[in-house]
């Protein structure tokens, strides 16, 4: 029977994961891009827009892998896969999902995110009723500590929490802290309290996904509050079942620990080691990624890219078999794609200390990662060009490169012909082809460079609907845009690669083909209906004033600690105003084997991580009326906003389920009474062992039993929770990762 417990996993339990590569994260990070645009169903499927965002992707990918070189990190297999897991993976399921009423979509890997999943009169009668809790004396409104004044609980569960030895049950005895874990999979004692633990409810849910608060809320419990509040918020959590079935279904069938690609190992340890290196010409470069996305844009089949280059030169090298044309001391050797740099004089990369990733233009975050969010030019709206490569690309840089090689070709067949007559004939026959190649190849460009000159003085442009992308307020949407206009009438894409005379292609991480998203499959064990779930529930709002204008972001955690054992958390973002957009961040812990030991290393670039053991993951926009879902082994963190108008005040309003492990076992609110002075429910203590008593003997009892908590209690008792929990958070190496050594000498 035990054996066919599902083990979800938790933070403070599961060992790190598997670091993702900095590979993998771009193909992440540019999947929920897409997927969060309007009718993205839809524009998957134009090759030419999806063409133009590629290219986009690659620019700003590379411009934040390494600022002093271009590094190929986009290739055939990369727009092969994506290609087909946006089309054939993720839009046939959120078409079969939309197509049965549902508005729940995938985001991130085991994240589940839903616009519109509450109906107007709904999200209109829980705002009407949480004004009752907001009109209340300033002198009893709770502040959260540390907040300045911004964060305003209205439900907290550090409020009135279990406090063991002093929290009584309805058989009339002190709550105990347990000794050990309560399933049998996590028998582990670090990560529990040995003082609090938080309160949750009995929400029932019926086979066919109706919801009953069948025990109270706890600090929402008051007879007034139960009739105003329990309807409505069992409405809600009623919406929540499928997204909390679909993650559990996720975590059931490790979907969390998808990995696309796999480790890099070349180039990955040593930094100075430039065997590990390919480097082409800039100008090669250009002209091969522009003939992969015009192979894309047709549909056609797509020619063989940079990594298969990569792959033939490295087991060329470890075969030893590189043809050297005129000896071993020459610093240039012909192949397909130019001629090849002897990476000897290339840079001096023993002395560039340099390799460290910032992330000072990032969500509140010290672990030395970032996480960074596309800009894709919009869809709709702009300049639509017949060539990507525009004319400035083909300027002057690279029209002298492919001059300076022909003059070094030329170099090499008069140094040979002194070094070695037996060698010269066949050295001039192959540099003289490559010479003629080269020289028809500088005159289509310089053709080519006129004739867009004169393209760029008599096009139009091309005017079409304008759609946004990214929401600025309730009305009006608009796209982060990439290029900018030169004054033709055309988008001229800035020259990202301008001053780079070389490109460089490393092992980022082979792409698995096979390893794409799958929808998970709810089954009777991992679905929330005709169970009975247990859940914490939280309310608070965040206030910004003209006095106090800017939200800080918060801090990187996970909920509560083993004694609650919370899996995962909804949030409904039901209400918001005049504030700027915003994110909730995810990261998680990833372990580096043997990562202590390594000098010099790349390994942190290739990874997109810092010197400690924790990566982040992604993004999601939180929004008005979004409600997400997502599990607490992904650590989150709210970035910073502020208001649009810091001449008015402004909001965000949140609704948040936590919800716990079902094969945990914990005290809930049908066991404990409400330990809130005006909150006494003598009915509570009848249901249980001291009901059974005589009337006169129960009443003795109930004198002896200590008295409630008072409002000053509860908040002492509530900084001693946070101070414990925080110290945890904050030493913990299951939140913060195990930080590494990397010597700089």
């Amino acid at each position: 029977m035990l054996e066919n417990v599902i083990k979800y996993p938790h933070p403070l339990h599961n060992a790190p994961s598997r670091p993702l590569t900095g590979h993998e994260i771009n193909l992440r990070r540019f999947s929920a891009t897409i997927r969060e645009k309007p009718r993205w169903t839809e524009k998957v499927t134009n090759r030419k827009l999806m063409a133009k965002w590629f290219r986009e992707a690659a620019l700003q990918d590379q411009q934040h892998v390494a600022s002093d070189q271009i590094v190929v990190l986009w290739d055939t297999d990369d727009l092969e896969y994506m290609h087909n897991e946006l089309i054939e993976r993720y839009k046939p399921y959120v078409e079969k999902l939309r197509e049965s009423g549902s508005c729940i979509e995938p985001h991130i890997d085991a994240v589940w995110k839903a616009d519109g999943l509450i109906e107007e009169e709904l999200r209109q009668e829980l705002i009407n009723a949480v004004a009752t809790l907001e009109h209340i004396p300033n002198s009893q409104k709770d502040w959260h500590p540390g907040s300045n004044g911004q964060v305003f609980n209205l439900v907290h569960p550090s409020l009135w929490p279990i406090i063991y030895d002093r929290t009584l049950s309805t058989n009339g005895e002190s709550i105990q802290c347990p000794k050990k874990s309560t399933v049998f999979y996590d028998p582990g004692t670090d990560g529990w309290s040995t003082r609090f633990c938080w309160l949750p409810s009995e929400f029932k849910v019926s086979r066919d996904g109706k919801t009953k608060i069948t025990s109270y809320i706890n600090n929402l419990s008051k007879p007034e509050e139960k009739r105003l509040f329990y309807p409505i918020i069992e409405r809600i959590f009623d919406r929540f079942v499928p997204m909390f079935s679909h993650l559990l279904s996720d975590l059931a069938e490790g979907n969390d620990q998808l990995y696309r690609t796999d480790l890099a190992t070349e180039f990955s340890l040593d930094r100075t080691d430039r065997e590990g290196v390919v480097s082409i010409p800039i100008s090669i470069y250009k002209l091969k990624w522009k003939e992969i996305l015009e192979q894309y844009e047709r549909g056609e089949e797509l020619s063989p890219g940079f990594q298969s280059y990569f792959k033939m030169t490295q087991q060329r090298r470890r075969q030893d078999q590189k043809p050297t044309l005129i000896g071993e001391e020459t610093k240039y050797k012909v192949g397909y794609w130019g001629p090849e740099i002897d990476h000897s004089n290339y840079k001096d990369y023993e002395n560039d200390d340099d390799d460290t990733i910032s992330d000072d233009d990032y969500c509140p975050s010290d672990d030395g990662s970032q996480e960074i969010e596309y800009q894709l030019a919009p869809d709709e709206g702009e300049v639509v060009e017949e060539d990507e490569l525009e004319h400035e690309e083909l300027g002057e840089l690279e029209l002298e490169e492919l001059e300076n090689e022909l003059d070094n070709l030329k170099a090499e067949a008069i140094i040979a012909e002194e070094e070695s007559k037996k060698k010269l004939q066949e050295t001039q026959l192959i540099l003289e082809e490559r010479a003629r190649k080269m020289q028809e190849e500088l005159q289509k460009w310089k053709q080519y460079v006129q004739e867009e000159r004169w393209k760029s003085d008599e096009a139009e442009a091309e005017t079409v609907e304008t759609e946004g992308y990214e929401s600025i307020d309730e009305d009006e949407d608009h796209e982060g845009k990439l290029s900018s206009t030169d004054g033709s009438g055309l988008d001229v894409e800035l020259d990202e690669y301008r001053g780079f005379k070389r490109a460089e292609i490393w092992d980022i991480g082979q792409l698995q083909p096979d390893s794409k998203w799958s929808p998970p499959t709810i089954t009777q064990e991992t679905t929330l209906n005709g169970k009975t779930a247990k859940v914490i529930v939280k309310m608070a709002n965040i206030i910004l004033s003209p006095q106090n204008p800017t939200y800080g972001g918060g801090m990187w955690h996970v909920e509560a600690m083993k004694n609650e054992r919370i899996i995962a958390t909804g949030i409904y973002y039901y209400d918001q105003k005049n504030i700027t957009d915003s994110s909730l961040c995810f990261r998680r812990t990833a372990y580096n084997s043997g990562a202590e030991s390594i000098h010099h290393s790349n390994w942190g670039m290739l990874h997109n991580m810092g010197h400690n053991g924790v990566q982040v993951l992604g993004e999601i926009r939180t929004k008005k009326n979004r409600a997400l879902v997502f599990p607490n082994i992904y650590q989150h963190c709210v970035s910073p906003f502020e208001l649009k108008d810091r001449t008015k005040r402004g909001y965000r309003k949140i609704l948040v389920f936590f919800l716990c492990d079902p094969n945990h076992e914990i005290p809930t609110t049908k066991t404990v009474a409400p330990q809130q002075l005006d909150q006494q429910d003598l009915e509570i203590l009848r249901r249980g062992t001291l009901g059974k008593l005589p009337e006169e003997l129960f009443n003795s009892v109930l004198k002896e039993l200590p008295p409630p908590i008072t409002v000053t209690e509860a908040r002492q008792y509530r900084f001693s929770l946070i101070k414990e929990r925080s110290t945890f958070t904050d030493t913990s190496a299951h939140v913060q990762g195990e930080y590494y050594n990397f010597c700089e000498h």
